[in-house]
């Protein structure tokens, strides 16, 4: 009995897993592609958020799923050069594993895509998705910049919460690519600025940055002044490089 259940879900899963990705992640149009019978599991599925366990049911169908997923997310990846986080088929991977995991194997290995803009993207949270937890994964974004080779601009622009600079700056310190950071108006706080400072001791590539915050201490403020002066690197904004608090120009 056991044993007809486990195939069962194994053969909803591959009937699952290709119409999520022929439909690409459309649920409204699921409908068209899946069983009714079916379409109750799946919806039952999901009311427990246990998705994952018809994917890990078995060998077969995990695989299937993670090759099918990759092909998915590489070629959303490839028909653009900017990512915005905020895209919901992207979203949709940050808290189920095997998502997670085809997006940022993609995302690694993508070559068309220059810039990533997070701007807002806490203010998106903060109108809801339930299904996403709420802050972004900043350990999935850093964990692409690691290895990704081609994109040369991050706009961070209100869309970082405090934390999220220090998880990046650690990206930092190995990319060898990304040109320009954008962090205006980030609620970015000394930790974060600390973080950066370390970064940019290393980082040889970083030529542009551009900081407008007020959650900043004038102490660590003079801090990231320092290592930019020392940084040789970083000469653009868009004259010299400035730092601004409360309307002062402090570099």
């Amino acid at each position: 009995m056991q044993n007809n259940a486990n195939n069962k879900i194994a053969i909803s899963v591959f009937l699952l897993t290709s119409a999520v990705v022929s439909c690409r992640m459309n649920r409204q149009d699921m409908g068209k592609h899946l069983p009714n019978e079916l379409l109750f599991e799946m919806t039952q599925c999901i009311k427990r958020d246990s998705i994952e366990e018809f994917w890990r049911s078995n060998s077969v169908t995990k695989t299937y799923a993670e090759e099918n997923l990759y092909k998915y997310y590489k070629n959303r990846f490839n028909e653009r050069d900017t990512f915005y986080c905020k895209d919901e088929y992207f979203l949709i991977a940050v808290n189920e594993p095997i998502l997670r995991a085809a997006a940022v194997k993609a995302f690694k290995e993508n070559t068309t895509m220059t810039t990533i803009k997070v701007s807002n993207f806490d203010e998106y949270f903060r109108r809801g998705n339930p299904r996403i937890i709420s802050p972004f994964s900043w350990n999935m974004l850093a964990e692409i910049l690691k290895e990704n080779n081609t994109v040369r601009t991050i706009n961070l622009g209100d869309g970082i919460i405090a934390g999220g600079l220090a998880t990046l700056a650690e990206a930092l310190k190995v990319n060898k690519t990304i040109t320009t950071i954008k962090l205006n108006g980030t609620y970015i706080n000394n930790a974060d600025i600390a973080a950066l400072v370390e970064a940019l001791k290393v980082n040889k590539t970083i030529t542009t940055i551009e900081l407008v915050c007020d959650r900043m201490t004038n102490g660590y403020i003079a801090r990231l002044a320092e290592a930019i002066r020392n940084n040789t690197t970083i000469t653009i904004f868009p004259s010299p490089f400035r730092i601004i608090r409360y309307g002062r120009i402090y570099y």
